[in-house]
């Protein structure tokens, strides 16, 4: 008995539906990351898109002409305040200390304020509104 011997055709058959299925994975995996969106820089002005409750005012000429942010943004939980590195915003982080939370290059500074546990709730709720807590 002689082993079956494959024909070019069936060869190239079998590598174009290989490279469908391969490109169909692809493509799913690129529509389940948010495609191009998925490496857009994340915005404070599409966290306050849905968070009119906290009275969002874009502000970012008075609140980063000192410390460098490229976009800020006053309400009345904190100052959202948005840098071109997470390195960045970690470092003011670290110098607001206590006052302020951070999710990559995103800040919000609620230092000097007198606010009470709900109101830090709805600063954090905002600045991590994509995170699944529970």
């Amino acid at each position: 008995m002689s082993p079956v011997k494959s024909t070019p055709q069936w060869s190239l058959a079998r590598l174009v539906i290989w490279l469908g299925v391969i490109a169909s994975l692809g493509l799913l995996g690129w529509t389940l990351i948010g495609g191009s969106a998925f490496f857009q820089p994340r915005t404070i002005a599409d966290l306050m898109k849905s968070a009119e409750y906290i009275h969002p005012v874009e502000s970012t000429v008075q609140l980063c002409q000192e410390i460098g942010c490229v976009e800020g943004w006053k309400s009345s939980v904190g100052n959202f305040l948005r840098f071109k590195s997470p390195g960045q915003a970690e470092y003011w982080a670290t110098v607001l200390g206590d006052g302020s939370r951070r999710d990559g290059e995103i800040l919000v500074d609620f230092s000097g304020l007198n606010l009470d546990v709900s109101q830090k709730k709805a600063a954090v709720d905002v600045l991590f509104s994509r995170k699944d807590w529970f």
